[in-house]
């Protein structure tokens, strides 16, 4: 009886323990090749939920995710980052989403520094000097 009792209960909370996934894969976009530890995020209302880096093959994965609608976005170094808006996610659920990401990064804004003087003379090496606030305060900056 009691054993009975303890097996009907774990089955009745297997239904509440249900796993939302979702899944896929971080591409190149020129040549469909995998992007080998890329980032890709799961984002809610402008907040990221979740990170993850993507594996051998480019496979990211996330589980138990509490049903909601999601945005994802996936990124790498030397890549413009690539995301996919509005993916409703249901209890016990899964869904793939795959993100090919376009070589270059686009550059919102730029600064130019003229630096006359050298900041780091390599010509002039000293050690165990102490280097006061007063000292920081008069070297050259860049302007």
């Amino acid at each position: 009886m009691i054993k009975t009792t303890i097996v009907l209960l774990l089955l009745a909370t297997l239904p509440l323990n249900a796993q939302s996934i979702l899944h896929g894969k971080l591409i190149d976009s020129e040549n469909s090749n995998p992007i080998l530890f890329g980032t890709v995020a799961l984002i809610q209302n402008g907040q990221i939920i979740k990170g993850v880096e993507t594996d051998l093959d480019g496979n990211y994965y996330f589980k138990d995710i509490i049903p909601g609608v999601y945005d994802i976005e996936g990124s790498y170094v030397g890549y413009t980052p690539s995301g996919i808006n509005n993916i409703t996610i249901s209890r016990n659920q899964t869904k793939e989403r795959n993100l090919a990401l376009t070589e270059g990064v686009l550059a919102s804004e730029c600064v130019m520094f003229n630096c006359p003087i050298p900041m780091v003379r390599f010509d002039v090496m000293e050690s165990g000097k102490v280097i006061t606030s007063e000292d920081i305060r008069h070297m050259p900056i860049c302007k």
